[in-house]
């Protein structure tokens, strides 16, 4: 969700902020060999963290369990 209140519906996977470019590569890494969205995005979050001098860690993760 943007300022603008607008929501956009990605298909497979998509970053913001700083260091996107770095996890968007991580996350079109796990992708086909991950299945858990939680594991994928972590790994993603922490690439940028490590590669990306304007992200940092610790992390705080929040997961929004739904219902199909």
């Amino acid at each position: 969700m943007y300022s603008l209140r607008e929501v956009f519906q990605y298909k497979n996977f998509w970053a913001i902020g700083a260091g996107a470019e770095i996890a968007l590569g991580a996350l079109y890494a796990m992708y086909k060999l991950e299945e858990d969205a939680e594991k994928i995005a972590t790994c993603a979050i922490e690439a940028s963290a490590e590669f990306h001098t304007s992200t940092a860690l610790p992390l705080t993760k929040y997961c929004i369990e739904f219902e199909s």
